[in-house]
């Protein structure tokens, strides 16, 4: 599991976009114009990359610490349906989630560049 308080501080930055303009590819020219549009929708010059994060953790952890914690989905509270709780738990047993706790943000981004420019 990997929550927004580890995906939030994975910015691409506008000068990082930048460099996917300039490699000319008419995927990373798609990929730039799809990213500018969203920096001007959102009136930012940078943006997380949740998703990125998320789908290169199902092939390598080297960007994450992790823990195992037990996780559960409220289903029957009237204020809380579908609120995801995260414990630790005293029973080890009960910890059967791995959970990312932080990212190397600075290198992730970079190892995502180095993909999409290569």
């Amino acid at each position: 599991m990997i929550g927004l308080n580890v995906t939030m501080p994975t910015l691409l930055r506008k000068s990082k976009i930048d460099l996917v303009r300039k490699h000319g590819s008419p995927a990373t020219g798609l990929l730039y114009a799809m990213t500018a549009e969203w920096l001007r929708v959102i009136a930012r010059d940078e943006t997380p990359m949740h998703d990125p994060l998320a789908v290169t953790a199902a092939f390598t952890d080297e960007f994450l610490d992790t823990m195992m914690l037990n996780v559960t989905i409220e289903t029957k509270g009237e204020l809380t349906a579908g609120l995801t709780v995260v414990n630790r738990c005293d029973n080890e047993e009960w910890n059967t989630v791995r959970v990312a706790t932080a990212a190397r943000c600075d290198a992730f981004v970079e190892y995502m560049l180095e993909r999409i420019l290569t």
